[in-house]
């Protein structure tokens, strides 16, 4: 199974729903989405994202099996990993961990899609944001075989995480946001 993890900040939501808005019914990976966001807004933004893809989009707060078409954002206030339950891949969301300064850590769900998925079967996605969060993760598994993209400066809010991934040589192509969506469904499947 292929598997999309995108992580997000300031100015994230916006470049997130013209992401997913891009990507057809039959997207036939599952993504997992950590946007620094505080818990009361996520589902609320999940809620209002699926009105407007046609791919379904839902909050991710609980061990949830993936599915492939079906984007989930990571509770705000929280963090995200794989996990394997029943030889089964599995998102879930966890108390936040103190030694991530940002939540849902980039980092955290990054490392984990490495342990639990071979790298060539994920993409991973930076997108605008303050910070360096997921960069080195995302670096290191980019040198296993993962693909990568990093958002460009010319359509990032922030080019803060972006920037450090380029920085650290880990971004395979650096795109505009209008163009990740195209790039997805080029390379999965």
């Amino acid at each position: 199974m292929e598997v999309v993890i995108i992580g997000s900040s300031t100015g994230g939501p916006g470049k997130l729903e013209e992401i997913l808005s891009g990507l057809p019914a039959d997207f036939s990976a599952p993504i997992l989405i950590a946007q620094h966001m505080p818990a009361k807004f996520t589902a609320v933004f999940a809620k209002r994202v699926n009105n407007n893809c046609a791919i379904n989009i839902q909050e991710l707060s609980r061990a949830t099996q993936l599915e492939a078409g079906t984007a989930y954002i990571a509770r705000g206030d929280a963090d995200v990993k794989f996990i394997k339950r029943a030889n089964k891949i599995m998102a879930s969301s966890i108390p936040p961990r103190s030694e991530y300064i940002w939540h849902p850590s980039v980092e955290l769900m990054t490392q984990t899609a490495g342990e639990s998925f071979s790298p060539d079967s994920v993409v991973a996605v930076m997108l605008t944001g303050m910070g360096n969060d997921g960069a080195e993760a995302m670096y290191h598994l980019n040198t296993k075989g993962c693909r990568t993209i990093a958002e460009s400066e010319n359509s990032a809010v922030v080019y803060g995480m972006p920037k450090e991934l380029v920085e650290r040589g880990g971004a395979d192509l650096i795109l505009d946001s209008c163009d990740v969506a195209k790039q997805l469904i080029e390379w999965v499947g």
